[in-house]
């Protein structure tokens, strides 16, 4: 199921939560992570740096298979998103199995995804689970305090039996 599926049954699973528990935050809350995830996955596929920038928290910690590695606050991560812009074309994110729980004002998912890319004429693919926490700020917007992706290792090849 890819996420764009998820999303709408994550959606309408709970359009009806909402009236039947008006004060709950955790219910209410889930369209408004799906939707902020909705975001930062369309802005890397538009390579919207911008777009993607406002999601996170100054404070934002990166942790990405690709080194360096760790990135701590916007201008990190803001340099670590612009480099892989400026290295890719047409960025594809597919994301399923997206897990999400929501507990007052942080929220955190696990997700598997598989990114792909272009670098120059050479097709980049990378495979893996991730998981962010989000934090809903006093304006009620919910911001990325942490993202951590790990890839899967690409399949070995099994050596050839002798006769």
């Amino acid at each position: 199921m890819t996420l764009r599926w998820t999303m709408l049954a994550a959606f309408l699973a709970c359009a009806g939560c909402e009236k039947a528990d008006e004060h709950h935050p955790d219910v209410t809350s889930l369209p408004q992570v799906m939707a902020g995830y909705a975001k930062f996955e369309a802005a890397w596929q538009k390579e919207d740096l911008d777009g993607a920038m406002a999601l996170f928290l100054p404070t934002a910690v990166v942790i990405d298979p690709v080194p360096p590695g760790r990135f701590v606050g916007t201008d990190a991560i803001r340099g670590w998103i612009e480099g892989s812009f400026q290295a890719l074309d047409d960025i594809s994110i597919t994301t399923t199995d997206l897990r999400m729980h929501i507990a007052g004002p942080a929220a955190w998912h696990t997700a598997h995804y598989v990114f792909e890319a272009r670098q120059g004429s050479q097709p980049v693919r990378f495979e893996g689970d991730f998981t962010m926490n989000w934090l809903r700020m006093e304006d009620l917007n919910w911001r990325i305090a942490v993202f951590h992706a790990s890839h899967v290792p690409p399949p070995v090849e099994a050596p050839a039996k002798s006769p």
